[in-house]
């Protein structure tokens, strides 16, 4: 694979990676302001919003060395992971569902909506890309 293929298939992954971490972001936000979910759908959605910002960073972190520019967000993710993996762990527990997510994504260092955010915007950025 040449330099120039590698590049535009980390780039699709990236955007495919932010386009998933959108859609399951969208369902734990919906369920968080109080939607009907089944709760294995939540925890779906929690372990799929958790593989889809790895992929993200991952892709994102590999084209950002690509285009020599520095991008360090792999530990805001990883630190985010973690605290989804404290949230999905427990909702086998005898507590209220929303409460725990709400609480687990709270001990992060950097808000989920701001991650989000984040990502659309670089998403935005690496389309405008040649």
């Amino acid at each position: 694979m040449s330099s120039r293929n590698f590049e535009d298939f980390l780039k699709s992954e990236a955007i495919n990676a932010i386009s998933c971490v959108e859609k399951y972001y969208e369902v734990l936000k919906d369920y968080l302001s109080g939607a009907s979910y089944d709760p294995s759908d939540i925890k779906h959605s929690i372990i799929n919003l958790k593989d889809c910002l790895s992929k993200a960073s991952i892709s994102l972190e590999l084209y950002a060395k690509m285009k020599k520019t520095p991008l360090e967000l792999l530990s805001i993710i990883q630190d985010m992971m973690k605290c989804l993996d404290v949230a999905s762990l427990g909702l086998g527990l005898r507590v209220d569902p929303r409460m725990w997510i709400e609480l687990s994504i709270a001990t992060c260092s950097v808000r989920l909506e701001n991650i989000v955010q984040l990502l659309q915007l670089l998403k935005a950025v690496i389309t405008r890309l040649e």
